[in-house]
């Protein structure tokens, strides 16, 4: 079998890997991650300036929105500015409805906020990549907003206006920083990651042909590398005039890429009885590397193929009737101690629900969230007591901020993902409890409460999910695979997909079970398990396609 090899049809790509391989370090971090650093400081910069100037109730919002944005590459930020300003857009809808029924009966609105929490927290895990974000958000703008003026339900629409102009200003200023300074094109990064993806497969079936074993392990770690990619596709979109086409593209060689995969696995690998010799490897091969063409010159294919995901609807309803529980549990708790400014901690709470369900571990993220909010604490308290100390001037506050910043960027920007998940949300804590205003308070009492507030909500969520956990990863693998047998028992059911997509959908199926079978023996037999009936739901999706029908009818006769 002869394979091509996109990487060899791009000199521009391979210039651009050796210009990567030199990167100037300056003070042990490479140039683009310090670039990255100084985009984020200037786009906080000229989002506290504005928010300044208008004079806005919330001008942090908008040093809070750019920490939330600051992605390396421009479509990745303005995807996801979009839909923060949508579901910013929903959330205050919905927080001014709540608090408008329910403004004389305050049990019924935090049941009414509880129920909004659960259903954002429900709709996030039915969704991935920036629109799953776009869902926690509901939860998060619910707790930024009407939470923390339930005592006033008449200010919410005032509040819920200047959350949304804050939020603009920061998507402006990220977007015109990023425009300005030459922020690099996500396409370039895609195309990369596609043409790793094409190497590995184009590897993988060439042992399969020779007749190398090759071990599940080896394919399901590929499968869940494609698929894991899917969401960024999108952030194409918004990239340029070109975004769409380009999205169009790299998603068609994505779902081509599996679909590759899948053919060599029935070939070759997994005994099904199907035409296996006249299976057109080298076809698919030749349609990939146009779609990866296509991808850089901005060409939408002629025949464009969604990338479906498949989300278990019984784990998204446990996960969101979890997330109400632990609301009004927060709320029982606050309200019955009697603190002050415990407002505002269960508005942190909601805001923890609604990100935490955008985290492979909820649970987890929680942990961390307890260790990031002392420790911006304490940073925030440095800036404002001991570096600021009293200054009223924005140019002192610009040059305070800039350790801060540069070195929060400097850590998103690391290849590790821990220290790079730290990095983003111990910025967005300092932020938060720093809350720049003009001109600033300076009250140590204020300061101490928020703190103290900060630490006590994920303590608080943490103990909860102890007692009453998240749904156990162990459990979920299994109700995947039952949804999976029972699918490919009713294969017509699911005609409306073009067999591409549809083995696409199976394949986002199978990452899930291998991210939560764990690595123990029985782990691997759910996942040897899961991998037979993707294999089995490949070979019939594989006959419905017209390529490969008459070669599949051939086999099986």
């Amino acid at each position: 079998m002869t394979g091509i090899n996109p990487a060899e049809q791009s000199p521009a790509a391979s210039a651009k890997a050796v210009a990567v391989a030199v990167a100037p370090v300056f003070l042990g971090f490479a140039l683009d991650r310090w670039l990255f650093a100084f985009r984020i400081w200037l786009s906080v910069v000229v989002a506290l300036y504005v928010a300044f100037w208008l004079q806005l109730g919330s001008p942090s919002t908008a040093a809070l929105t750019v920490a939330i944005l600051a992605f390396p590459t421009r479509g990745q930020g303005l995807e996801k500015a979009a839909y923060r300003f949508i579901a910013t857009i929903v959330g205050v809808i919905g927080a001014i409805v709540i608090c408008g029924t329910f403004a004389q009966a305050g049990s019924l609105m935090l049941l009414a906020f509880a129920i909004w929490v659960g259903l954002a927290v429900y709709a996030t895990n039915l969704f991935d990549g920036n629109r799953a974000y776009a869902a926690a958000l509901c939860a998060s703008t619910l707790g930024l907003i009407a939470v923390d003026q339930i005592d006033t339900p008449q200010n919410i629409f005032l509040a819920g206006m200047e959350r949304g102009a804050a939020i603009a200003i920061g998507i402006l200023s990220i977007a015109i920083v990023n425009d300005l300074l030459g922020a690099p094109n996500y396409h370039d990064a895609i195309a990369f990651r596609l043409r790793e993806l094409y190497r590995k497969v184009d590897d993988l079936t060439r042992r399969m042909a020779g007749g190398d074993a090759v071990e599940n392990d080896e394919t399901v770690q590929l499968i869940g590398a494609m698929t894991a990619l899917r969401p960024e596709t999108t952030a194409l979109s918004a990239e340029s005039s070109s975004g769409k086409a380009r999205a169009a593209a790299a998603r068609t060689a994505l779902v081509e890429l599996v679909t590759w995969l899948a053919m060599a696995r029935t070939a070759f690998h997994s005994g099904a009885s199907v035409a296996q010799p006249a299976m057109p490897l080298t076809a698919m091969q030749r349609r990939v590397t146009a779609h990866m063409v296509e991808l850089s010159e901005a060409i939408r294919p002629s025949r464009a193929l969604r990338a479906p995901i498949y989300r278990s609807q019984r784990v998204a309803a446990e996960s969101g009737a979890r997330a109400a529980v632990y609301f009004i549990v927060a709320a029982a708790v606050f309200y019955y101690a009697g603190w002050p400014q415990a407002n505002f901690a269960l508005g942190l709470v909601a805001i923890l629900l609604g990100l935490g369900a955008t985290a492979p571990d909820p649970r987890g993220f929680t942990k961390l969230a307890m260790i990031s909010a002392p420790l911006a604490g304490a940073i925030a308290g440095i800036l404002e007591f001991v570096i600021l100390d009293g200054a009223d001037d924005f140019p002192t506050l610009v040059l305070a901020l800039a350790p801060l910043t540069v070195g929060a960027g400097l850590m998103m920007k690391s290849p590790n993902r821990a220290i790079a998940g730290l990095g983003r949300i111990n910025f967005i804590f300092t932020i938060a409890v720093l809350s720049p205003s003009n001109p600033e308070s300076y009250d140590p009492q204020s300061y101490l409460y928020t703190l103290v507030f900060a630490c006590i909500a994920p303590l608080l969520l943490f103990a909860m999910q102890l007692v009453l956990p998240p749904i156990p990863t162990a459990s979920i693998p299994r109700i995947l695979i039952a949804d999976a047998e029972r699918e490919l028992a009713s294969a017509p059911a699911r005609q409306r997909l073009e067999p591409e997509e549809a083995i696409f959908r199976d394949a986002d199926r199978l990452a899930q079970i291998v991210a939560n079978a764990g690595g123990d023996e029985k782990g691997r037999q759910m996942i040897g398990e899961a991998l037979s009936v993707f294999d089995r739901s490949s070979a019939n999706q594989l006959c419905r396609s017209r390529p490969i029908a008459s070669a599949c009818q051939k086999g099986m006769s």
